[in-house]
């Protein structure tokens, strides 16, 4: 067979293996010497084309690793090109584990019902209630004891609404009604709260 009638079949036969490396992810590389006059043309040609290839590889490894970062807990695609033949290794990540939320330690707590007594007016009372409610976690005795270190009413009830989506432990709530003096003002925190 003459090599100038064999080289648009060793071509085709090129574009062949480049296209279905991507969708049989395995890469061949083939090296065509047809023609050439000496080898160092040769040896430019597979430099400029591995060159590429890596490239592209790259850029195709850069947007599928993106594509799969988004999914916590699934299977990713590594890719590790090995001399001639790219290896894909699948992963499983972990989604990361759930944070822990941990209610205001007792020795701050003791320091915000302190303050609390110490703040003359009722409103300085409920900014306090409203800063700690808005930086720290409670258990539901602990908005107990706030709601029974307030004086009146509906500071209570705000106090109680404020500090409620807080609650580590919701299911002890009952424990804050019974800082209450008037069943109307516990009808109320249940109607706002909507439990």
């Amino acid at each position: 067979m003459n090599s100038r009638k064999a080289t648009p079949v060793l071509a085709l036969l090129l574009l062949f293996f480049m296209v279905s490396s991507a969708s049989a992810q395995a890469q061949v590389n083939i090296e065509v010497n047809v023609g050439t006059s000496s080898s160092q043309s040769a040896q430019k040609h597979k430099h400029k084309k591995s060159k590429r290839d890596r490239r592209d590889s790259s850029r195709r490894d850069n947007r599928r690793s993106k594509r799969h970062d988004s999914h916590h807990g699934q299977h990713t695609t590594h890719t590790v090109v090995h001399e001639h033949v790219v290896v894909h290794e699948h992963v499983h990540t972990e989604a990361p584990p759930e944070p822990i939320y941990l209610p205001m330690a007792d020795v701050q707590f003791s320091h915000l019902l302190t303050q609390i007594h110490n703040e003359p007016f009722s409103e300085g009372k409920l900014g306090l209630v409203s800063l700690a409610a808005q930086y720290n976690y409670f258990t539901s005795a602990q908005v107990s004891s706030v709601v029974s270190a307030l004086t009146f009413s509906s500071d209570k009830i705000e106090a109680a609404v404020l500090m409620h989506p807080m609650v580590l432990d919701p299911e002890a709530f009952y424990q804050v009604f019974a800082a209450f003096t008037f069943e109307s003002s516990k009808r109320e925190v249940r109607a706002r709260l909507g439990i």
